[in-house]
């Protein structure tokens, strides 16, 4: 399998199809790449963060964020593909990492709007592509941190106030 890094954010691992194994708190969909079918995959995203007990701001960055990642990577991938979306959730994090075969000689990239968009909704945002048996595929992560809830105190500096 070959890596290729195409923008900046979390480290790149491989893909979730190269890893058939699920952890714990992990959640995968695989459904045909088709621009009316990421709802699904945001509301499974959203009903996790929420049972996380991550804040509302956060909850409603997320479920942009993951409309973003889902249009980015249906657009990229060919017909016919499947789109696998992976979700991982812990106290801390939502990691979402979506992967869609996508057309061979077509480049991989995100407007600058969009990736605009996507930076400012997640806290890390990765696109990559790898290739399997010849088959080119793309790969967009994004990682989106736990607000602050009612009652927590944001971390102090040791600094002037």
């Amino acid at each position: 399998m070959t890596e290729r890094s195409v923008r900046e954010g979390a480290q790149t691992v491989a893909s979730p199809a190269a890893n058939g194994d699920l952890g714990d708190n992990e959640v995968e969909l695989r459904m045909l790449a088709h621009a009316v079918r990421p709802s699904v995959v945001r509301a499974l995203a959203t009903d996790l963060a929420i049972r996380a007990d991550f804040d509302l701001d956060s909850v409603d960055d997320l479920r942009l964020a993951v409309d973003e990642v889902c249009a980015a990577v249906v657009g990229h991938a060919q017909p016919g593909a499947v789109l696998t979306c992976r979700v991982s959730v812990d106290p801390e994090q939502l990691e979402m990492v979506a992967s869609a075969a996508c057309v061979p000689e077509r480049p991989v990239q995100i407007g600058a709007l969009n990736w605009l968009v996507l930076k400012s909704l997640a806290d890390s945002a990765e696109l990559w592509t790898t290739e399997t048996g010849g088959q080119p595929q793309v790969h967009l992560r994004i990682i989106k941190l736990r607000g602050l809830t009612n009652g927590q105190i944001p971390h102090q500096s040791d600094g002037p106030q």
